[in-house]
């Protein structure tokens, strides 16, 4: 945002910290120009979309004995109280999260709530618990977990914008100084 505020002075940012569905909603409502998020979903009615980055969110599990770990069994286990680390309520990616694991009628009864993948993952080599971690970020140990097959999900974080209306200049520069910015990401 430095070389945005370098270009643009007099144009004032605000920004706010929501989930995806709080997003969508303040753009509708015409309470924010552009929203910059994280979600399962390639689309917003009534948006533009400007895809940045595209990963895979996936469940990992401690590595046990058993080369595959069905999604029965990860209901069965999840029945005798294993631990679920999940982002904290409210936030973009325990939305994709709680989806997921209704879409695959997993219902843990023993949750944990983390902000970071990191701090979650460090738990899961531990063998504590199971977490949602995107493809996208690498880490040592692999080998030491698991992942639940069919309970995965693409990851899309993307710039949203109102459909169908004139920006003006400084609008137009922000979206390609986000853009930038993402092109950089590792």
């Amino acid at each position: 945002l430095t070389a945005f505020r370098a270009e643009f002075p007099s144009v004032s940012l605000e920004l706010t910290d929501c989930n995806f569905i709080q997003a969508h909603r303040t753009l509708l409502t015409g309470g924010t120009d552009l929203a910059v998020c994280c979600s399962n979903r390639q689309e917003f009615e009534g948006c533009s979309t400007q895809l940045l980055f595209q990963t895979c969110l996936h469940f990992l599990l401690p590595a046990g004995k058993e080369h595959d770990f069905s999604l029965e069994e990860f209901r069965s286990a999840l029945e005798k109280n294993m631990m679920v680390s999940l982002h904290p309520v409210g936030s973009s990616m325990r939305l994709v999260e709680e989806d997921l694991l209704a879409q695959g009628k997993a219902f843990p009864s023993v949750i944990m709530e983390s902000r970071g993948f990191l701090n979650s993952l460090s738990l899961v080599q531990d063998g504590q618990c199971g977490v949602f971690y995107p493809q996208a970020i690498t880490f040592r140990d692999a080998a030491n977990l698991r992942e639940v097959p069919d309970l995965q999900s693409p990851l899309y974080t993307q710039m949203i914008w109102l459909e169908d209306t004139k920006h003006s200049k400084s609008f137009n520069r922000l979206l390609e100084i986000v853009k930038e910015a993402y092109l950089e990401y590792p």
